[in-house]
């Protein structure tokens, strides 16, 4: 840890302290480790799937789960992000007033969750909507799963935003991936058979355990502070629009998903398997991005960005983002092929994708927290802006692409939109913090140059 904080103090110069430089570098190597237990058993309880259940079955449980995870981030209502802006602004000054967000962000999300699926099981019962109605046993088995996966989005942002970095992650990075490998494999001592909707209620069973393991998590963590009756009101404290943040939530899921919810009306269910274990090794690219969000948001909530102090925790942690990163693209290039087909000589098909998904996750490194920034700065609406261009680009290149190319299109339509997306990301960051990634700076200096 401290040879990298010492390169990092050497090639920027100046900018953070070494005590919040090694507090960052710390919380992503710790955050690192949960996730490295999490792919892991997430590696193997995948493989068992594939090989228990079939490419086939297994694409149609990827796909019931696509289409549930959409339901969770829309009873979700962007309430996660909501707590992420507003409690590092009150924690240590109006305990009180977190304790409020906490209880009023948790009922929303309830009462969302029952009216969300009702609406949807009513809609796929009575009118005949291909790939839904056809799957609406499964969808009602994994219905719980709409409130248990944004209970657990939810909670674990409450305890990251008060700076519980490692114990925020513990439930849906260790606790839930555990728990359903052990059902899994309980599961396949007493039935040799493993269908759909056996996957499908093994998924909603960890869920459930998983919400009462983090219910007791956020009591124990907030139990002392139910007790202080310290009340010194942050002043000039904007909230934030709750909907930029539903909707950059579920505009963010979308692009997840689109690729996956498309292949099915083009490709066979087996493909959107193949698609699915693709991706989750290219998924491993963002993972250095999606650790410093672990860290980044709160300390972006609570200081002004057009600081000299805040450019540079921007540039370093974009440097730091690459750096991990691009090891994982080494591994996906020279080993893809070996890797996929553990799975199945079926899955081996998707190597091009997985080296198009991965130079695509990889962009989100290289151009640095610009979301992260907006998000926490009350500048959320562009976000939504950006987004908004990026799942617009993804649904139309994906509709072209994937009947032309099959799942190379599908990554050729994500790589394209991810690159869109990352340029307008920036741009916005640039205009109003004067934020910029080190690895354009020189381009920018070039630019400003020649203009004068």
């Amino acid at each position: 840890m401290q040879i990298v904080s010492k390169t990092l103090s050497i090639v920027f110069k100046s900018g953070l302290d070494d005590s919040e430089r090694k507090m960052i570098i710390r919380n992503t190597i710790h955050s690192f480790i949960i996730q490295g237990v999490a792919v892991s058993v997430g590696f193997v309880t995948n493989f068992f799937f594939t090989r228990w259940a079939g490419a086939s079955a297994y694409g149609q449980f990827i796909h019931v789960f696509n289409w549930i995870s959409v339901l969770g981030i829309v009873a979700l209502g962007g309430r996660d992000d909501l707590a992420l802006a507003l409690i590092p602004k009150y924690e240590g000054s109006d305990e009180r007033r977190v304790l409020r967000i906490v209880k009023k962000t948790n009922l929303d999300i309830a009462i969302r969750s029952g009216i969300v699926v009702f609406i949807f099981m009513l809609a796929i019962s009575y009118l005949n909507i291909k790939t839904l109605s056809g799957n609406i046993t499964n969808f009602a088995i994994a219905s719980f799963f709409v409130y248990g996966s944004s209970f657990v989005i939810l909670n674990q942002s409450i305890l990251q935003s008060m700076h519980f970095v490692r114990i925020s992650q513990v439930t849906e990075k260790i606790f839930r991936p555990v728990l359903m490998l052990a059902i899994l494999l309980v599961w396949r001592s007493f039935s040799r058979q493993l269908g759909s909707s056996s996957l499908t209620y093994i998924a909603s069973l960890s869920s459930l355990a998983s919400c009462m393991f983090l219910f007791y998590l956020i009591n124990v963590t907030l139990h002392q502070k139910s007790k202080t009756d310290d009340i010194k009101p942050v002043n000039h404290v904007q909230n934030p629009n709750t909907l930029h943040f539903f909707l950059i939530s579920l505009l963010y899921l979308l692009t997840t998903k689109i690729s996956m919810l498309t292949l099915p009306y083009f490709m066979s269910q087996k493909d959107v398997g193949v698609f699915n274990i693709a991706y989750r090794f290219a998924e491993f690219l963002i993972y250095p991005s999606f650790l410093m969000h672990y860290v980044l948001p709160q300390l972006f909530a609570k200081s002004d960005v057009r600081s000299s102090h805040k450019i540079s925790l921007y540039r370093e942690s974009a440097f730091l983002m690459t750096a991990l990163a691009i090891p994982i693209l080494l591994i996906n290039i020279f080993f893809g092929r070996q890797l996929l087909g553990i799975f199945g000589k079926a899955f081996v098909d998707g190597y091009q994708a997985l080296i198009l998904l991965s130079i695509a996750q990889l962009l989100f490194s290289i151009f640095g927290p610009s979301n992260t920034i907006l998000m926490m700065q009350g500048k959320e609406k562009y976000s939504v802006l950006a987004l908004a261009v990026y799942v617009l680009i993804l649904l139309v290149t994906s509709v072209v692409a994937i009947p032309l190319a099959g799942l190379t299109g599908a990554a050729i339509s994500l790589l394209v939109s991810c690159l869109i997306y990352n340029v307008i990301l920036s741009a916005f960051a640039y205009r109003f913090f004067g934020t910029i990634s080190p690895f354009f700076k020189p381009a920018m200096r070039t630019s400003t140059a020649e203009s004068q």
